[in-house]
């Protein structure tokens, strides 16, 4: 009898694993940096036994057995994001106004792109949502439609869009927002200024972007609650944030960092560009516009502006080109690659310089 028990035991064990969770993600930025976040942390869930589907623009690569992938495929097919130098140059205000607004048009194209309607008129069930948290308010809808507990994901750690989905309270007078670049030492002119911004920012949310997105989940999902009702109920927020390189600022108890934790050992460069590298007595710096904006598609001037300033610095530079068949004449200390994964680079070389954020 006690065998009998101890075997029941021992199979009772294992039904974690044979009755794994039904999770429904979706990763709809077309910015692999965005999504990359999001399939490192589902695919260990994966792994571990649990069903997932991620929606989202970009096809995974080995996916685990209980993974199912539902692209979206020419989401932003003549979405235009912009010239880079405007994003550079335009003010804190024109540039919330700009990112809302493609920020509405893409939720706008996920809900009515086929793939993503095939899955919401399913007789599927899941047993958990996993959204980004990026101007998508009105796919918050899908945890009405599903009848299932939401968590998020935010790839900007801290910031008013984290803090207003759970009620973490962030002064203006100590908390900048991350379109001032202003520091946590702000000087009285500067905490005003964030303060007005503050402002400015909520009321163009509740009198113009809000409504966008409530007549999307209207549309999308008839009867569903109000937006407000699914909006504060947020049942955890994972932010890409870490207490090492993060300011002290509040937080309540559901929200959780977990910054780095989509890091992996680099992986060995090409021998070419390892040499490149090796040979760089002054230092590298490795210059990459991400996977939104494209450096093949600046304009010449622009171009031609920053290989200039490029050539006149003593470091060699690691610039990511897409286009291989460039014709147009470079500096020496200058080498372009069409692809280099970043982790590998900044993991084994630590580069001086980054993004074009920090460029």
């Amino acid at each position: 009898m006690k065998v009998f028990w101890f075997i029941l035991c021992l199979l009772l064990t294992f039904f974690d694993y044979a009755i794994g969770a039904k999770i429904l993600a979706v990763f709809h930025a077309p910015s692999f940096s965005h999504y990359i976040l999001g399939v490192k942390l589902l695919r260990a869930v994966a792994e571990k036994g649990h069903h997932v589907t991620m929606i989202s623009p970009f096809p995974l690569k080995n996916p685990p057995k209980t993974w199912r992938d539902i692209v979206l495929e020419d989401l932003t097919k003549g979405f235009s994001f912009g010239n880079i130098l405007n994003l550079v140059t335009m003010s804190s205000y024109r540039k919330e106004i700009m990112i809302n607004a493609a920020g509405s048009e893409l939720v706008q194209r996920v809900v009515t792109h086929p793939s993503f309607k095939n899955v919401i008129n399913s007789n599927e069930t899941f047993d958990l949502i996993v959204l980004e948290r990026f101007m998508n308010e009105a796919l918050l809808g899908l945890s009405h439609r599903f009848n299932a507990p939401y968590i998020v994901l935010s790839s900007t750690g801290y910031s008013r869009r984290t803090n207003e989905v759970v009620g973490n309270p962030g002064s203006t007078a100590y908390t900048p927002d991350l379109y001032l670049h202003y520091g946590y030492n702000m000087t009285l002119w500067q905490r005003f200024h964030n303060t007005f911004f503050y402002c400015f920012a909520m009321l163009h949310k509740h009198l113009v972007v809000l409504p966008k997105h409530r007549n999307i989940l209207k549309e999308t999902f008839p009867d569903a609650p109000s937006l407000e009702d699914l909006f504060y109920n947020t049942s955890l927020i994972l932010l890409n944030a870490h207490v090492s390189v993060k300011y002290a600022v509040p937080s309540v108890p559901n929200m959780i960092d977990i910054g780095g934790f989509h890091v992996s050992p680099p992986k060995p460069l090409s021998e070419e560009l390892k040499k490149y590298m090796d040979d760089a007595s002054d230092g590298v710096i490795y210059f990459s516009l991400g996977s939104i904006f494209l450096s093949k598609d600046m304009a010449p001037e622009i171009r031609n502006t920053i290989l200039r300033v490029f050539s006149k610095l003593k470091q060699k530079v690691v610039w990511k080109w897409e286009d291989e068949n460039s014709t147009f004449s470079k500096p020496p200390n200058v080498r372009f690659e069409k692809w280099v994964s970043q982790q590998d680079i900044l993991g084994k070389y630590r580069p001086d310089a980054g993004s074009w954020r920090k460029f």
